[in-house]
């Protein structure tokens, strides 16, 4: 599973360029990209097309990119040549304000895209267009009209189920609970649709709130719904936003059920890649201070991605675990609150609470990544986890979760680390400690990934070097 997101909250959507991936749908890893470079970075799709590539398409205020590769996860480039090339500007079709595009591929491979937003002026809607077969221009254009999509704001999202086409939408403002799933449909790709209600909305004590901007997952005859909705405690306009899953399912007559959003999301949609039990898990927690009472310490071991522990300060805050008895351990994980800013940590293990021994010392860690992984070999009954400086002042070291595991997983995860070089030639490949113990570093040559015989390799260029 692939999964493209944008920063928010402290991001504001300047990037970097990321792509969650997972194999499970519960353990996310994330991952740099090459491209978009640019200053904004909201609203990206990803599809498929028919030539076997990847089409990578993002939004700056007011216009649409389009990037192609061989792979989900890149090295991407604009379809146009120049990296800032648009494919799309703004009012490309009249009335229609271009942003949140969307893509849509009908059973005889046609592709289809949608875009638009702040779509509730008199005569405003959704621009909607079928794409030339290189994906390069339209062959034809039409306006959705809020008449037809009623209160349509913006997040088009379009699937086909049974000949009949659903344009689903956002309304509403996406800074408070007002914002909301809409749907409409049709039986042609470019309508005219008619209107079929509201399917998502906030729940009754607002702890789901403003749920939108969703896409649409099938898996065989299960849909699936994933949408951003609001942290909790809410954030000062809506700014920080979580990414949240349910089920989706259809009446007899095909009308969309209304759905009932969930703090659970759906689970594993594939064998878990981690066969090992997280012994952090729901085990007594304290730590040197907390935010308030909704940022519990006990936060960081449930498991939960909605539920994060801050501390009070911005200093050396620690957060210390007591597993009941002494265990194993191996491998540590740990998700600090911002995935695409390094964190400088130091982890520590006791037998009996006072006398404690290093697992991990990241003091000087200028890596960024979610999870961030640590290999070691202890047996303890305490972990403590010190957080001691960030890529960002005024950042503590807030945590999501921290598992701790007995093993070394066969499927552990790995990150991408973009250096300051221009191009992804000049990356680094950071493989686990404890597996290789080090880190490959490209100093001279070409590297890069390349599908061969449906496996990913690397792909190493002659004369290329590498240094351990």
């Amino acid at each position: 599973y692939y999964m493209y997101a944008t920063t928010d909250g402290s991001g504001a959507g300047f990037g970097p360029a990321q792509v969650w991936t997972s194999k499970d749908f519960i353990n996310w890893t994330l991952m740099p990209m090459n491209w978009p470079d640019s200053h904004w970075i909201w609203a990206p799709d990803v599809m498929q097309h028919s030539d076997g590539k990847y089409y990578y398409f993002y939004c700056q205020p007011c216009i649409i990119h389009c990037g192609v590769s061989e792979t989900p996860r890149g090295p991407w480039k604009n379809i146009l040549g120049n990296s800032e090339a648009v494919l799309i500007p703004d009012r490309f079709v009249t009335n229609a304000i271009t942003l949140d595009g969307q893509t849509f591929v009908d059973d005889d491979g046609s592709v289809y895209m949608y875009w638009g937003t702040w779509g509730i002026y008199k005569g405003f809607g959704c621009g909607a267009g079928k794409s030339a077969p290189d994906l390069k221009s339209f062959i034809e254009t039409r306006l959705i009209p809020n008449t037809e999509a009623t209160d349509f704001f913006e997040a088009p999202f379009v699937i086909k189920r049974n000949g009949t086409y659903y344009f689903m939408y956002s309304s509403g403002s996406c800074h408070d609970h007002t914002y909301r799933v809409q749907y409409a449909t049709s039986d042609k790709p470019l309508g005219p649709y008619t209107y079929g209600g509201c399917i998502l909305e906030t729940n009754a004590d607002g702890t789901i709130h403003g749920p939108g901007h969703h896409s649409i997952l099938q898996e065989g005859n299960d849909y699936y719904i994933i949408y951003h909705r609001h942290d909790n405690p809410h954030s000062n306009r809506g700014f920080h936003r979580q990414l949240c899953i349910d089920r989706m399912s259809f009446n007899a007559d095909g009308t969309i059920q209304k759905i009932i959003p969930t703090h659970d999301g759906v689970g594993a949609l594939a064998p878990s890649v981690v066969k090992s039990a997280n012994l952090a898990f729901g085990k007594s927690v304290r730590a040197s201070s907390s935010y308030d009472d909704n940022f519990r310490p006990e936060y960081a071991v449930d498991d939960n991605n909605g539920t994060l522990w801050h501390p009070r300060g911005m200093g050396q805050e620690w957060l210390e675990i007591d597993l009941g008895r002494t265990q194993q351990i191996q491998t540590i994980w740990t998700q600090f609150e911002y995935g695409t800013q390094f964190y400088q940590y130091l982890i520590e293990t006791s037998t009996d609470g006072k006398h404690w021994n290093i697992f991990a010392d990241k003091r000087n860690n200028h890596l960024a990544g979610s999870p961030m992984v640590d290999f070691g070999k202890a047996k303890a009954r305490f972990v403590r986890l010190t957080y001691t400086g960030g890529q960002k002042n005024g950042f503590g070291g807030a945590i999501w979760n921290i598992k701790v595991i007995s093993g070394i997983e066969d499927s552990a995860p790995q990150q991408w680390i973009g250096l300051t070089a221009a191009d992804w030639n000049g990356r680094e490949w950071q493989n686990n400690e404890g597996m290789l113990g080090g880190a490959f570093i490209l100093k001279a040559g070409s590297a890069r990934t390349k599908r061969i015989d449906g496996r990913d390799a690397l792909v190493l260029e002659p004369g290329t070097t590498l240094e351990y």
